[in-house]
């Protein structure tokens, strides 16, 4: 087996071990979603999310397919320096997700656009930077993902679920901005929402 397939074996398997810890097997991801309806009142943000959990999970046959080389990888995608870099971008992504959900969010981390009934606002680590670390991060994910697989589909559902991101930042800061106190002046202090410097 070259290095290359090793790299995406790797990265799939990181993937998909992360997908069961991180979301509790999806059972988390969609006890939240069915829930989302009632708690923002949007449905186009319950819609979204179904359509990125739908996405997401499609990302694991298409690695699986590239792993076993049933499909074909673009030409810049076969160098082990590519390869290697996007797995080290999922590693990296892995490990700062849970870096933030475990050592900031804690209690208050939802996999849907919601409220919890005690939630706090978030200042500390990566919050001073930008308000939606924990999105950004999944970026740095899917980024590494894409360029792991190197497959058309997968760069496709990356893409898919990068603009996906950001669309539902959108949602979610009106909706915190809307029902939890002091939000808005969090919004002027922090003013950027994925990315440092640029949006």
């Amino acid at each position: 087996m070259t290095e290359i397939l090793v790299f995406r074996w790797i990265t799939l398997i990181a993937w998909f071990a992360f997908m069961i810890f991180y979301f509790r097997g999806g059972s988390a991801l969609f006890a939240d979603i069915h829930t989302s309806v009632s708690t923002t009142g949007s449905y186009d943000s319950t819609l979204l999310l179904m359509l990125m959990a739908i996405v997401c999970l499609a990302l694991l046959p298409g690695q699986l397919m590239a792993c076993l080389g049933y499909s074909r990888a673009l030409g810049w995608a076969e160098q082990r320096l590519v390869v290697g870099a996007g797995m080290m971008l999922c590693f990296t992504g892995i490990i700062a997700a849970c870096w933030v959900r475990f050592c900031f969010l804690r209690q208050f981390w939802a996999g849907s656009v919601k409220k919890h009934a005690s939630q706090q606002i978030i200042e500390q680590g990566p919050y001073r930077i930008v308000r939606h670390p924990l999105y950004a991060i999944f970026l740095l994910i899917y980024a590494g993902i894409a360029l792991a697989s190197g497959t058309w589909s997968n760069l496709l559902a990356c893409g898919l679920l990068m603009t996906g991101y950001i669309f539902l930042t959108a949602y979610e800061d009106e909706f915190l901005a809307e029902n939890l106190s002091g939000y808005k002046a969090y919004q002027q202090r922090t003013r950027y929402r994925l990315v440092p410097g640029v949006w």
